[in-house]
């Protein structure tokens, strides 16, 4: 069985920059606790502070990363944002709609 390549050759620098936002989601999720609550240590809760904000560069790491990984050189973009939308609009429009009529139902029950 052969596995197939990618369209792109093997860079091990984006699984560097994968690693390192992976890592600051983790960090984000760890010290938003500590980041919300005041402690008695204003130092601690400081450090938790500049922890958290200087882990928000995690989620345009993996925007980056992904816009990338997806573009290819001689694409029409419009060909390119048509495909994907296409099968977006299915699921997106599938669970607005459970979305909708829960939110719905959940609020004439309470």
């Amino acid at each position: 069985m052969t596995v197939p390549r990618a369209s792109r050759d093997h860079e091990p620098w984006i699984d560097a920059v994968r690693s390192i936002a992976i890592i600051l989601v983790v960090t984000i999720h760890c010290s938003t606790g500590y980041f919300r609550e005041p402690s008695e240590s204003v130092p601690g809760w400081l450090f938790a502070c500049f922890v958290h904000v200087s882990s928000q560069i995690a989620v345009p790491l993996f925007f980056m990363v992904s816009g990338y990984l997806l573009y290819k050189p001689g694409i029409d973009p419009g060909l390119f944002f048509r495909r994907r939308l296409r099968r977006l609009m299915i699921p997106l429009i599938t669970w607005s709609i459970i979305y909708v009529v829960f939110r719905v139902h959940w609020q004439e029950v309470v």
